[in-house]
């Protein structure tokens, strides 16, 4: 699902990234984002097991199927964020984030979350899913101040649900766009 124009924005440190669609080029840099950008910590919380085939997630999420959204943000040569949202069904989506670790605090994941929000909404998706895990706090914040979240512990992780209106409510005007 191609959609938004590539942005720049103004980060919360005051520098400039591009938020742009995935392309298949994409996937050395997901690769270098997911391995080398991404300490242990970080892609246990984000895929669940820190032994990830990195280059396995990075051509997945560089090749994703036609109605999923994958997006990017580039700064200086770098990709040093990646979003997807995978449509369940009519009306509900799968959300996922990846941040650089030397990107954290900057905005990158509610940005994203934003973006992910309007394209799911332009395609008739009413909730966001994700699932969590419980010591991923920062990620559970996100979603928090984006919209009253519905939070389910199970399995050891955590499920939140989010209304797409609420989150384009909670999320207005919160990315500032520089060109």
């Amino acid at each position: 699902m191609r959609g938004e124009p590539s942005r720049l924005v103004a980060l919360r440190d005051g520098s400039v990234a591009l938020v742009r669609d995935v392309v298949p080029d994409d996937e050395r840099g997901l690769d270098e984002l997911f391995r080398a950008g991404m300490g242990v910590e970080a892609r246990q919380r984000r895929f669940f097991s820190a032994a990830v085939a990195t280059a396995a997630m990075a051509r997945a999420a560089a090749l994703h199927a036609a109605d999923e959204v994958g997006l990017v943000v580039e700064q200086d040569g770098r990709l040093i964020a990646h979003a997807m949202a995978v449509p369940l069904d009519g009306e509900d989506a799968e959300v996922a984030f990846a941040v650089a670790d030397d990107r954290h605090g900057l905005g990158l994941a509610t940005l994203l979350l934003g973006s992910l929000a309007r394209r799911m909404d332009a395609a008739g998706v009413r909730r966001l899913h994700a699932d969590v895990l419980p010591g991923n706090q920062a990620m559970l914040e996100v979603f928090e101040h984006a919209a009253p979240a519905d939070e389910q512990t199970a399995r050891g992780c955590v499920h939140v649900t989010l209304d797409v209106d609420e989150v384009l409510a909670g999320l207005a005007g919160q990315a500032a766009v520089v060109a």
